[in-house]
């Protein structure tokens, strides 16, 4: 049986999507945190355009799909898991509690 939890934006998501995804943003965040400043900017817009090659950088890792947009679960995780803007981006736990 899937566990859900309830993310900070209040939407239910399945735990084991979450801590992936959570995985992932943690390794963006040590390894190239441009393309993940460009991701939560495609999360929040997604008409924005990514920045130099951090598109293909996102679409090998699964984060975005083959047509540049971030699945509507992802998007939701992402947008629970950071605080803030530009310099001032950090994690934070996209769970409610």
């Amino acid at each position: 049986m899937t566990q859900i939890v309830n993310l900070r934006t209040g939407q239910p998501t399945p735990d084991v999507l979450v801590r992936t995804v959570t995985l992932s943003l943690r390794q963006l965040m040590a390894d190239d945190p441009i393309a993940l400043f460009e991701l939560v900017e495609i999360c929040r817009d997604p008409a924005h355009e990514p920045f130099g090659l951090t598109g293909p950088h996102l679409r090998a890792m699964g984060m975005l799909g083959s047509d540049g947009r971030v699945h509507d679960a992802t998007r939701e995780i992402v947008l629970a898991s950071v605080e803030g803007d530009g310099f001032d981006l950090r994690l934070v736990n996209p769970v409610a509690g």
